[in-house]
């Protein structure tokens, strides 16, 4: 049997900006996977459901890793825009 993706609980996480969460139902549903092809190993009659797992599952993490990427750069905007402030003050006296 393959594994139910949780694309909501993710997508849901991913809108949180809880990141770890995301990762964590990612990574939890990867053991599933991996249990689930180790008990009963896809055949010719499963491929095209384990494929359209396997494309839904990278499209997550390419998500995730996208809103990663832009936390991170809105993070260093917001360091940089603090240096601007701590640096004008500064020169204010």
């Amino acid at each position: 049997m393959i594994p139910l993706l949780p694309i909501a609980t993710v997508r849901q996480a991913l809108d949180a900006g809880d990141f770890d969460r995301a990762s964590a139902l990612l990574a939890e549903h990867e053991r599933q996977v991996r249990a689930a092809v180790a008990s009963a190993p896809p055949d010719a009659g499963s491929r095209a459901n384990w494929l359209a797992l396997l494309q839904a599952q990278r499209e997550l993490v390419s998500d995730l890793q996208a809103a990663r990427s832009h936390a991170g750069s809105g993070l260093q905007r917001l360091r940089d825009s603090h240096r601007g402030a701590a640096a004008y003050r500064t020169a204010a006296g």
